[in-house]
């Protein structure tokens, strides 16, 4: 069997005259013969079988009542201030439920400035985000990416709200180490219906409609200041 040497600080490097590396940089390999040493990289290793990235999601469907939550408090602020906003998806371990965070933020209609992920200790999780385009389409934008490449996890942009509250766009991707996987909005969340005839378009199947947090309004800032200046009251039920 041919060695192979972690570059680290703790595994000891073999002595032997073939070998290969396993670095911070990539994959090398070390030959030596009576005239020469050499290091050199490899862009594989011939004699393996190829590989190829793979993401499964283990957890259940994000429940149509939180979905239903999600969709429509980006749709509000959209259509009433045509602000983007940012949500965090975490997971109790105990409960085995989800639980959504919005977190004080500074916005406006072209993205999100600023945002706090606060400190969360067990059994909370963060396991990703999800954040709204406002009236433009949803995708992954290049400042999304950079966000989204340091966190892994569940990124989730919603988008298009202009007219109904029910019909919008998603883009889905997982993103683990930088990573990306393109995912099916279905497989994710309950309570939400592809409208066939317009690509990455969807609509809420649950025409109830569920209370929205105060909190949730009350984290929302501008550069000039809080969004909503007052406590805010929200009819709904479940």
């Amino acid at each position: 069997m041919i060695p192979i040497w972690l570059k680290d600080d703790i595994t000891p490097q073999p002595q032997t005259p073939f070998y290969y590396t396993i670095a911070q940089n990539g994959i090398f390999m070390c030959k030596e013969n009576p005239f020469w040493r050499a290091v050199v990289p490899l862009n594989g290793i011939s004699t393996l079988k190829p590989e190829s990235p793979q993401f499964t999601f283990f957890l259940p469907k994000l429940p149509k009542q939180l979905v239903s939550i999600v969709v429509r408090f980006f749709a509000s602020l959209s259509q009433k201030h045509n602000v983007e906003a940012i949500i965090l998806l975490l997971w109790n371990a105990e409960t085995h439920k989800y639980t959504l965070l919005t977190p004080h933020q500074i916005v406006s209609s072209g993205n999100i400035a600023q945002y706090n992920i606060p400190r969360l200790l067990h059994p909370l999780y963060l396991i990703g985000t999800f954040h709204s385009h406002s009236k433009y389409p949803a995708f992954h934008s290049k400042t999304d990416r950079r966000d989204e490449g340091s966190m892994d996890g569940i990124h989730g942009t919603f988008g298009s709200f202009k007219g109904s509250r029910n019909a919008f766009t998603i883009s889905i991707q997982a993103v683990i180490n930088n990573t990306r996987f393109d995912c099916d909005p279905t497989e994710f969340f309950e309570g939400i219906s592809p409208l066939s005839h317009k690509k990455s378009r969807y609509t809420l199947l649950d025409p109830r409609s569920y209370t929205i947090p105060v909190t949730w309004y009350e984290n929302i800032h501008t550069q000039d200041g809080p969004l909503y200046q007052h406590k805010i009251r929200h009819k709904g039920g479940q």
